[in-house]
């Protein structure tokens, strides 16, 4: 019982015991939880814990035990403290809130009173709005019938100011725009009772009586312009601003009436062609502003450079004037405007031709050298035919030029055919050189010089034929009556050489082919003839011809055996040849050394040469001909016509 006893309390001992260790446990595993809470917490990271931590460290400033045992207490004062402030603050708002809420309230009040008065304002302004809309309706069916009347006085109505300006008014550009004005208004009515009966319709008749009271406006309106335009260009000197800008207005209204048309034109053209020779007499005697350019007639000694500087002038005047028409007729609505210029440049260019013809005439009559004649003719022909592209042909001026130009061709002509009369009466026999004597010269020089100073076109070239002829044909028969009393050969190289002056003169230009054709076949002929002459001389002196001969004549024995063609005889004939290779300028004619032309010199050489060469030719060919007979023939023939000719130089 004992043990059982003993062993029932200690089982309620370790009951009670365990219970007790249990709570232990309890207590220990929560608080550890609290602290394994706090340690795995990470301060670092938590924002809100960090803010705490320091808004305490404000008033939190001493650890003690003392200040730990009233920190809840401080911690709850601080936070009614900041719930009273805010409380505090939120009752400012709520305050102003409240008043913003009764002024919205009186706001409302006050637009609702705003829109009663707008709903009673529109009530009453509804009927204003209709009237303003009918009245603006009536306006615009006024404005487009006002349109309407208006293009109507426009188109079918005389303006009064138009017609005020066209009775009283001077010419100015509104003038000529009245004028237009009024001429449209006329186009208009006249389309308008075009197809409609006169007699039944009163507004054609309106438009009649619009059409007649234009006539008459347009008639003052004209004579006033004309009136205007003659006054204008009788006083002209050059066309202004003022009359650049007028006078071409004026002269398109006036072309419909030709007759003022042409007269205002008459008048223009009659105050140009005072002011061009007034212009002119002064270029002549006291030239430009300034004394530059020098006045044209100091230039009188000096007959070309006078005559082409007064030309020139008047050259350079012409175009100016023709500028001026044009800019005075430059309207597109002026009928045959090229014609009427071209006319008109005839008219204001005619009084200008009688101080030209004075001064031209008197050169001519008096100049006696052809040269300076000939080159006044040039002048004269050229101009003509410049001028003649911008003005009328038949023009005073034109006619002028023509008929200077044919006295100048009289004139000329005359002076050249007593130059060339003279110069062929004077000639001279040839010089011991039978080259070209004085007169071939002079005569050439003067040939040259006008054949330089000529002008080689289409219209040219038959004068000039005419000069050469007049000029050569004596010089020919002149050279070749000269040369008649001499020897031949002297004779014919004399003419050879005056034949090749000739020549080569005549070369050097244009127009002169046929001259040269002629003159070519008198220096074939004479070189045809000198060549026969020394072939003659060169053969008779080797002594061939009498070897030729008796090879030509028939023979009954051999060639070897006939007198005078033995081996010692053709010996002979080939020492003299020999002595003609050494130096065959000495079996040449003696006059050859005179001939002007090396190539006409060379030519008869060759030519000479060539016969001698093919006599050869004949003669060693038959000696070399087993027929012949002769004994080892190439010892006495020693050359081959080949080496002949090398040794000539053929």
């Amino acid at each position: 019982m004992k043990k059982e006893s003993t062993a029932g309390t200690a089982v309620g001992g370790g009951v009670v015991g365990g219970e007790e260790e249990e709570l232990y446990l309890s207590s220990d595993s929560i608080l550890a939880r609290k602290l394994q809470k706090i340690l795995s917490a990470e301060l670092e990271s938590d924002k809100t814990t960090l803010d705490s931590l320091n808004a305490l460290s404000h008033f939190f400033t001493e650890n003690s035990l003392f200040h730990r045992r009233f920190l809840r207490g401080e911690i709850e004062r601080r936070s009614l403290e900041i719930h009273r402030q805010f409380l505090h603050d939120f009752g400012h708002l709520n305050q102003g809130l409240e008043e913003v809420s009764d002024r919205i309230l009186d706001m409302k009040l006050k637009s609702q009173d705003m829109k009663a008065h707008l709903d009673k304002t529109k009530g009453q302004t509804r009927d204003l709005i209709q009237s303003t809309n009918a009245l603006k309706r009536e306006s615009a069916q006024l404005r487009r019938k006002q349109e309407v009347l208006a293009a109507f006085q426009t188109t079918f109505a005389l303006s009064s100011e138009d017609e005020r300006i066209l009775i009283e008014g001077q010419p100015s550009e509104g003038f000529f725009q009245a004028l237009a004005d009024v001429r449209r208004v006329q186009t208009h009515c006249q389309a308008w009772i075009k197809d409609r009966d006169p007699s039944s319709d009163e507004q054609v008749l309106t438009a009649q009586e619009t059409l007649q009271r234009i006539q008459e406006v347009t008639e003052v309106a004209l004579r006033r312009t004309f009136q205007w335009a003659q006054a204008q260009c009788q006083s002209i000197e050059a066309l202004g601003p003022s009359r650049a800008q007028l006078l071409p207005m004026a002269m398109r209204w006036l072309q419909e009436r030709p007759d003022l048309f042409s007269l205002v034109l008459e008048d223009y053209c009659a105050g140009r062609r005072l002011a061009l020779v007034r212009s002119f007499i002064d270029a002549l005697t006291v030239g430009g502003v300034g004394g530059t350019p020098r006045p044209i007639e100091l230039h009188a000694h000096d007959p070309p450079r006078y005559v082409g500087d007064m030309l020139a002038w008047i050259h350079l005047q012409i175009p100016t004037e023709n500028e001026n028409l044009q800019l005075l007729l430059r309207d597109e609505r002026i009928t045959q405007r090229k014609e009427t210029c071209l006319k008109s440049i005839g008219s204001i260019t005619e009084d200008i031709c009688r101080p030209l013809t004075n001064r031209v005439e008197q050169i001519l009559l008096l100049e006696a050298s052809p040269l300076t004649l000939f080159r006044l003719i040039n002048l004269l022909h050229f101009y003509s035919s410049t001028m003649g592209l911008a003005t009328p042909k038949g023009s005073t001026l034109i006619n002028t030029l023509e008929c200077l130009e044919q006295l100048a061709n009289k004139q000329f002509f005359k002076a050249l055919i007593s130059t060339v009369s003279q110069s062929v009466a004077q000639a001279e026999a040839p010089n011991p050189d039978l080259a070209p004597n004085h007169c071939t010269l002079q005569l050439l020089a003067l040939l040259k010089d006008l054949l330089a100073s000529s002008t080689m076109t289409e219209d040219a070239t038959p004068k000039i034929k005419t000069v050469i002829d007049t000029v050569l044909r004596p010089l020919l028969e002149s050279v070749q009556n000269v040369a008649a009393p001499f020897p031949t050969t002297d004779r014919d190289v004399f003419l050879l050489n005056s034949f090749y002056q000739i020549h080569s003169t005549l070369s050097l230009y244009h127009g002169t082919e046929d001259h040269l054709v002629m003159i070519q076949g008198e220096i074939d002929l004479r070189v045809d003839t000198l060549t026969s002459e020394q072939t003659s001389k060169i053969i008779a002196n080797l002594g061939i011809q009498p070897i030729c001969s008796l090879i030509s004549a028939e023979h009954e024995a051999p060639l070897a055996k006939v007198p005078g063609m033995n081996a010692a005889a053709l010996k002979q004939f080939m020492h003299r040849l020999d002595a003609f290779l050494v130096n065959p300028e000495e079996f040449l004619m003696a006059q050859s050394k005179y001939l002007i032309s090396s190539s006409q010199r060379r030519e008869i050489y060759k030519r000479s040469m060539g016969i001698v060469v093919a006599s050869y030719h004949q003669i060693f060919e038959s000696v070399m001909e087993p027929k012949s007979g002769y004994e080892n023939p190439k010892a006495i023939m020693g050359k081959t016509p080949e080496q002949i000719s090398l040794l000539l130089h053929l």
